[in-house]
């Protein structure tokens, strides 16, 4: 005869690991929503966010060859709310629908993508200056002549 703990241990096993379904939530696109939706929940235009978008695209890229994984548009769409609200990662992740883990990771890879951005963008902002740029004792920018 079987022990009825075990008989008893496999329907348990059998009930409670039923695969869930896959639930895919279709992708929105952000930039279809017009510039007053934009802005409030952005505090960027559509021109503006495509800007950023060129400028961070080299710098973020995706490891994963999986078809479901987060656009760029997506990320930095996050990124910016974040920046913009100034809240939790839990909100934030709660408005968009992503965990804390993933609007997190999300963040840390657009903060890291600007901070290799910044030289570059600091040296043309330089060389497009009419005047130059003086320090003056207190390390502070002087741009008088």
């Amino acid at each position: 005869m079987n022990n009825p703990v075990d008989e008893g241990a496999a329907l348990l096993h059998r009930e409670l690991n039923i695969r869930r379904e896959i639930v895919i939530r279709p992708r929105i696109d952000v930039l279809a929503f017009p510039d007053s939706y934009l802005l409030e929940r952005y505090r960027f235009t559509s021109q503006s966010i495509t800007y950023i978008h060129n400028l961070l695209r080299p710098y973020i890229y995706n490891f994963t060859n999986r078809s479901h994984a987060l656009t760029f548009q997506q990320m930095l769409c996050v990124v910016l709310r974040f920046f913009a609200n100034g809240s939790f990662l839990y909100n934030v992740g709660d408005a968009e629908h992503f965990s804390k883990a993933t609007v997190c990771r999300m963040v840390r890879k657009v903060c890291l993508a600007l901070k290799r951005l910044l030289p570059s963008l600091w040296f043309s902002l330089d060389m497009n200056l009419s005047e130059p740029l003086r320090r003056s004792s207190t390390g502070l920018q002087d741009f008088s002549v």
